[in-house]
């Protein structure tokens, strides 16, 4: 772990967690360390945690349970040391290359989506949507963002698509978080109700089965994202 915390990474605090598990600190159902306790151990902010603990749900590696805490669920080192892992890492890169990959499976699988997603899916994406007007957390407004896109792919029914996208959740969770932050902090309602406008009229065009419209939406929708990620 690099002794200067000011410059630690979502990468050095995911090391320092799979580091902690591989020496044995926790064994398989075992609670872990409240995101607080890591936070202040290492100096640094508490959504960084949030995150981190985040993706290793997302590779299965931990399990969070709401209102109890984070738990380790079964998983030997060949997980541990696993692309997954590694490939988590890149997102200290260049989160553009994030959007291009959403970019590409989003507005490539509209017709499938359009054909398959059913009125209840509908309904719990319009929810999530009620769920970002009515918060300022940024760490709230993007779980429910994240919830609308995985809706929307996992709709399709396809296990190939639906696994790949769903372990990209882990890196698009962080730039989902940055770009939320980003606009919450600022406190500028414009930009806020500009990306609700945004996943509603995606929404719209999914429940009025017109696939130009839909296509058209998911493109401007990921270019903003990319503009304010940007600034």
């Amino acid at each position: 772990m690099d002794n200067n915390k000011e410059n630690l990474t979502r990468k050095d605090v995911m090391k320092f967690l799979i580091n902690l598990i591989k020496e044995g600190k926790f064994k398989a159902t075992q609670k872990l360390y409240s995101e607080n306790f890591i936070a202040k151990k290492l100096g640094i902010n508490r959504s960084m945690v949030h995150e981190v603990y985040t993706a290793l749900e997302c590779m299965g590696i931990l399990e969070c349970i709401h209102g109890r805490g984070t738990y380790l669920k079964q998983v030997d080192n060949s997980v541990l040391n696993s692309p997954l892992c590694l490939l988590a890492f890149l997102l200290e890169g260049d989160p553009l290359q994030t959007l291009d990959f959403r970019r590409i499976i989003e507005i490539g699988i509209v017709e499938k989506v359009i054909h398959q997603i059913t009125p209840e899916d509908i309904q719990k994406m319009y929810a999530a949507i009620e769920n970002i007007k009515n918060t300022n957390d940024y760490m709230e407004a993007s779980k429910n963002d994240i919830l609308i896109h995985s809706i929307y792919v996992n709709s399709i029914d396809n296990e190939l698509i639906s696994f790949v996208y769903n372990m990209s959740v882990t890196y698009i969770t962080y730039i989902s978080n940055d770009n939320w932050k980003k606009i919450l902090l600022s406190e500028n309602q414009k930009l806020k109700k500009a990306q609700i406008a945004q996943h509603f009229n995606i929404i719209k065009a999914l429940e009025e089965h017109n696939i130009k419209k839909c296509k058209k939406y998911i493109l401007e929708h990921i270019t903003y994202i990319g503009d304010i990620l940007m600034k």
